[in-house]
């Protein structure tokens, strides 16, 4: 696997596999009214904005694999999720 950064023309497969994702896991959780959009928030640019996730409380492996990358838990206690923010680097 090979990561680029996205560019204006990639924004429809990135939807096109995220409505794969949800159909095959669940994710995300709840399907966006605009999925365009949701991969593309306004704040997305901001400085002071650290990466987070929300991972379903049933998927142990990656929780293991997140905690083990550094990833630390946040936010209130929530018994179908974890929540977590990416590792200051």
């Amino acid at each position: 696997m090979r990561l680029t950064t996205r560019r204006a023309g990639d924004l429809d497969g990135c939807v096109a596999l995220l409505a794969r994702v949800h159909a095959a896991d669940g994710y995300p959780v709840h399907w966006p009214e605009d999925p365009g959009r949701w991969l593309t928030p306004d704040e997305l640019g901001r400085l002071g904005r650290h990466p987070a996730l929300e991972v379903l409380e049933r998927d142990r492996a990656a929780h293991a694999l997140y905690e083990r990358l550094g990833w630390r838990r946040a936010g209130p206690p929530d018994p179908t999720l974890r929540r977590y923010v990416a590792p200051v680097r």
